[in-house]
């Protein structure tokens, strides 16, 4: 192996081993949590029942502060961390559905 490379993969080595950029890591700020507070719902499509969950936050963002209460989702899957995406009201976000960027859904908000 030749200097030039031997060096190359070193530096490489050494980027990801620092966890330096481009490799850095993005630690995720959670900012909801599922509440104890829950209700079983009749999914339409699949006459499933389920379980949806209330959140609140965790931090403020966009037009929310931290302890608001939210709607209701089935999983943590259901709603991004990231953005000021929020389920609000009495909404309902169940199965495979994801709300994300800056999307808001209300129910009687």
């Amino acid at each position: 192996m030749n200097a030039i490379v031997k060096n190359q993969m070193t530096s490489i080595i050494a980027t990801v081993a620092n966890d330096t950029p481009p490799f850095k890591s993005k630690i995720l700020q959670k900012k909801y949590e599922l509440t104890n507070e829950m209700k079983t719902v009749k999914d339409l499509l699949s006459d499933r029942v389920r379980t949806i969950y209330r959140i609140r936050a965790l931090r403020d963002f966009g037009n929310v502060k931290a302890n608001d209460l939210g709607g209701f989702i089935e999983h943590e899957g259901n709603l991004s961390h990231e953005g000021n995406c929020w389920v609000g009201g009495n909404a309902w976000i169940y199965n495979d559905a994801y709300i994300s960027d800056n999307a808001q859904v209300c129910g009687q908000c």
